[in-house]
């Protein structure tokens, strides 16, 4: 082992299962899926991206040992329900764990078993840090820090139909007729909910951009939740 690290799966940590992590890795870069097209005649290809990225592995390894208290039925638990990991070298950050893909013991004498976690997550990393913040007029900037575009949670308050839009994008505006108080916005799921209802809109669910944004809407308030996140 290089040092006392540990990761934080679902905000706990393994030190809670008597896990001891070998120095986690740097994230690998998810480059964006792309298709190659032949062209008769041509004599090389054309490569178009696809705008979309595979899903990441993200590897783990750790120790275990016989003379803890801790079982191995504790800690293949602790893995197996993960929806969210941390790292000890990239605590600003969290990956969206899909699914535990394995786990690899090996015994390596004197009660020490090493283990290889592999976990497929999301292409992306998240911010850990993700507050509401709440803005109160009809116009102001918000600014995505984040490396690639974000798709937030916008809780949008007023009575009647709101317009939201984003960097002047008329032709895609938001418009949400009726609304009742409050409408939930969720750029992720792409979907206008109140309480689980879903809401009828007209226009674009807007992401925002790296760097600033300018939202403009006749809502009273506006809480955002960014969602950014980084490759």
């Amino acid at each position: 082992m290089t040092g006392r690290d540990y990761i934080i799966v679902n905000g706990v940590s393994s030190d809670t299962v008597g896990l001891y992590i070998d120095t986690p890795p740097m994230p690998s870069y998810q480059a964006p899926v792309t298709e190659a097209i032949v062209i008769p005649g041509r004599s090389e290809t054309i490569t178009v991206d696809q705008s979309t990225r595979e899903d990441r592995e993200v590897p783990i390894s750790g120790y275990l040992f016989d003379n803890t208290a801790f079982e191995p039925d504790d800690l293949y638990a602790y893995l197996s329900t993960a929806k969210t990991l941390i790292t000890s070298k990239s605590g600003k950050y969290f990956y969206k764990v899909n699914h535990l893909q394995s786990i690899t013991p090996t015994y390596q004498g004197n009660g020490k078993q090493f283990l290889q976690i592999v976990f497929q997550c999301s292409p992306y990393r998240y911010a850990v840090s993700n507050d509401v913040t709440v803005y109160e007029r009809d116009e102001f900037w918000v600014n995505n820090t984040g490396s690639y575009y974000c798709q937030p949670i916008y809780k949008i308050y007023g009575n009647g139909t709101i317009n939201f839009k984003v960097n002047g994008d008329e032709a895609n505006k938001l418009i949400i007729p009726k609304v009742e108080g409050y409408v939930t916005v969720d750029a992720e799921k792409i979907l206008c909910h109140k309480e689980n209802v879903i809401v009828k809109s007209k226009g674009q669910i807007p992401f925002l951009q790296t760097g600033q944004n300018l939202i403009q809407t006749n809502a009273s308030k506006v809480e955002i939740t960014m969602n950014e996140r980084w490759l």
